[in-house]
């Protein structure tokens, strides 16, 4: 049977989205000197905003992605080692914040590349969050010390890992983001995501404050995945966000 190239992209989106749903599904001073001066987190609509959207992104279809209110940290259950991790992972932001947007960038498939070719594609969430005080600065905190305290933790235990589903938790040299005041990059490491995968597969993570804003960037690439060929992080939704917090 023919595919044609429309019905091949929808597939492919389709397939992509689904995979990733699964992922995603102080100083001296008075008080109100204090207050004055702590920084106050930007509005709902200021940070959506600051959102990618297609037209900062050439060869990428961007969307929204539409938080059902359930809230992703019920659903991670996590342990006291990995937890921020697996919030970072699962698309939600680590802390409370004041306010918090998803966006999910695609690169656009090669339209005439077969099914299974046209999987090896980056799909990367942003979340963007915003803190009131020093809420970033503690978000950032939590997470290197997670990074620290998962690895060695998922490092010497041999016991069966299926509270996190992780065999090695790798701290990564981060990616360059334009006015970051502070970024921590790492992988996950696990089982495949199919029964044919090789042993384990890698998904990137990267966590960086711009002020008392903090976007955490996941990318995964299901093709890769699923055969075990290296990918990274990708920078150039880093960069194209990072610009544009920059400028906002």
């Amino acid at each position: 049977m023919k595919i044609t190239p429309r019905a091949r992209t929808g597939a492919v989106v389709a397939a992509v989205a689904a995979a990733l749903t699964l992922a995603l599904i102080t100083g001296c001073g008075s008080g109100a000197e204090a207050a004055a001066s702590a920084p106050v987190a930007l509005s709902e609509k200021e940070l959506t905003e600051l959102g990618l959207t297609g037209h900062d992104l050439e060869g990428f279809a961007v969307e929204v992605v539409q938080q059902d209110g359930s809230g992703t940290k019920d659903q991670a259950k996590p342990d006291r080692f990995c937890g921020p991790l697996a919030q970072v992972y699962k698309g939600g932001a680590v802390g409370t914040p004041a306010a918090e947007t998803v966006r999910v960038a695609l690169r656009d498939p090669d339209l005439g590349a077969d099914f299974k070719e046209a999987l090896r594609v980056d799909v990367t969430s942003v979340n963007l969050a915003s803190y009131h005080g020093q809420g970033a600065q503690r978000t950032l905190r939590t997470v290197a010390d997670a990074v620290e305290a998962c690895h060695e933790w998922v490092s010497r235990t041999a016991r069966d890992r299926s509270s996190t589903g992780y065999t090695a938790v790798t701290p990564r040299k981060a990616v360059g983001a334009k006015g970051a005041d502070e970024a921590v990059a790492f992988s996950l490491s696990g089982k495949g995501p199919t029964p044919n995968s090789p042993t384990t597969s890698s998904v990137y993570c990267q966590v960086v404050r711009h002020g008392n804003n903090v976007a955490a960037y996941v990318t995964l690439n299901m093709g890769k995945m699923t055969d075990g060929t290296p990918y990274e992080l990708d920078a150039a939704v880093v960069t194209a966000q990072s610009e544009k917090l920059s400028r906002g």
